[in-house]
């Protein structure tokens, strides 16, 4: 990655060195693998048992399509969750690449950082223009802001569509129990394809993806590079695991 630092928490690295931080996407994943293996478990089953494979054969084939019955239900909507955050990982990765376009090696932006209560931060740039939680969102439609509360139009018609806002306040919470005696800016990114009005304002700064630069460029300076340091070094060192 060319422009800032780049450090990332990715889940091939939470599922080695500390299952308990894996997301509930990298769950999925795992639960949706298991079904694979039992599926094709069960097909080499059948073909052993076909051709005169001994009597344990027959409970395992059982099982393994009670698994398969009872877990299809499942697998769709896990299908169906992942294929959300896969678009959700998208447009993170576009908005990385975007950034780092832009900024220059003073920033580091480090990615997925995992939180101690479970779940992962998407953002968190840290520079000598202080230190900033990003919440991205890669969403596709008309929404409006009415305080902290985001509403999605359906045909014409709000509907409440998320608690993002509060869940960057609450990313900027438990960086504030790890970073001591610093400042951290709460912001929600959405992409390109999002068009938002704000009605109220929600206490929480909200900015499109092409504009993120500009803005933290236009942010005073209030950290000494050995305070970024120090911040990375925190960070990077209050998890069971390393950034790659």
């Amino acid at each position: 990655m060319s422009g800032f630092k780049f450090l990332s928490y990715n889940w091939g690295v939470r599922l080695i060195r500390y299952p308990s931080h894996l997301s509930k996407l990298d769950r999925s994943y795992l639960i949706l693998l298991a079904s694979l293996v039992v599926f094709v478990f069960l097909s080499i089953s059948v073909y052993a048992y076909i051709f005169n494979g001994p009597w344990q054969m027959s409970v395992i084939i059982i099982l393994a399509a009670l698994f398969q019955i009872i877990s299809s239900k499942d697998r769709k909507s896990l299908k169906r969750y992942i294929e959300k955050f896969r678009i959700g990982d998208d447009g993170e990765n576009l908005f990385i690449e975007k950034l780092s376009v832009k900024l220059d090696d003073g920033y580091v932006y480090i990615s997925k950082y995992p939180m101690n209560s479970g779940g992962d931060i998407d953002g968190i740039l840290i520079s000598k223009k202080g230190i900033i939680v990003l919440e991205i969102k890669n969403w596709r439609g008309k929404f409006a802001v009415y305080h902290r509360k985001i509403f999605k139009n359906f045909f014409h018609k709000l509907q409440r569509y998320s608690d993002a806002f509060e869940q960057v306040e609450n990313n900027r919470t438990e960086l504030e129990r790890l970073i001591k005696g610093y400042k951290i800016r709460p912001w929600l990114g959405f992409g390109p394809r999002t068009n938002y009005n704000i009605k109220e304002n929600p206490g929480v700064f909200v900015v499109n993806w092409d504009n993120i630069a500009e803005h933290v460029f236009s942010l005073k300076d209030i950290l000494e590079p050995g305070e970024v340091e120090n911040v990375v070094d925190i960070l990077t060192s209050s998890t069971k695991i390393k950034p790659i």
